[in-house]
């Protein structure tokens, strides 16, 4: 609640925004935000690219009216490259930030922010599952899902960081759990 207000009354200084072009020269700057090393980064990007795609052209058949523009005509977005999509939802499922300093580091707002989260996830789902990143089904439990991810060798995930993986509040949840009980 604090980091809103000063938001709110413009305490912070401006700092620059994240972009790939930044970080593609910092490559242990772009694996703690993302989790992804640079060449598991770029062998993912494709697939976005694809799945960004589908999705696009999806939205487009259910618009009603039809779109006037083509696409890329009007202003320029907050995240304008492909490559930067990829790094804000992977920066917000590597830590998830409230959703308004997710937007702060991307120059948005919230409500952005929000939008942009809820476009893209969907999207780096299917563009982990064409890269055979994701199960063949959902698991019905959590150890399973966990086990499957242990036991894939993905070149994707960062070797420091092998939970490179969507985890949902829950499963967070139990994870932190389980690393209290473990403390003693």
């Amino acid at each position: 609640m604090a980091i809103e207000k000063c938001l709110r009354k413009g305490k912070f200084e401006e700092i620059e925004m994240i972009h790939f072009e930044q970080l593609k020269n910092k490559p242990a700057i772009l694996q703690c935000l993302t989790g992804l090393t640079i060449e598991g980064f770029i062998a993912l990007l494709p697939a976005f690219e694809v799945a960004y795609k589908a999705e696009l052209a999806k939205r487009d058949a259910q618009r009603n009216p039809a779109r006037q523009r083509e696409h890329g005509a009007g202003q320029k977005g907050a995240l304008p490259e492909i490559a930067d999509k990829l790094v804000f939802i992977l920066f917000y499922f590597r830590l998830y930030p409230v959703q308004l300093a997710q937007g702060f580091f991307f120059g948005m707002g919230q409500p952005q922010a929000n939008d942009w989260i809820h476009r893209l996830s969907p999207v780096l789902q299917a563009a982990l599952g064409y890269d055979l990143q994701l199960p063949a089904r959902p698991p019905k439990t959590s150890k399973r899902f966990w086990r499957r991810v242990r036991d894939s060798n993905s070149s994707l995930m960062a070797a420091s960081d092998p939970f490179v993986v969507l985890k949902t509040r829950r499963v967070r949840r139990r994870i932190t759990l389980a690393r209290r009980s473990a403390t003693p």
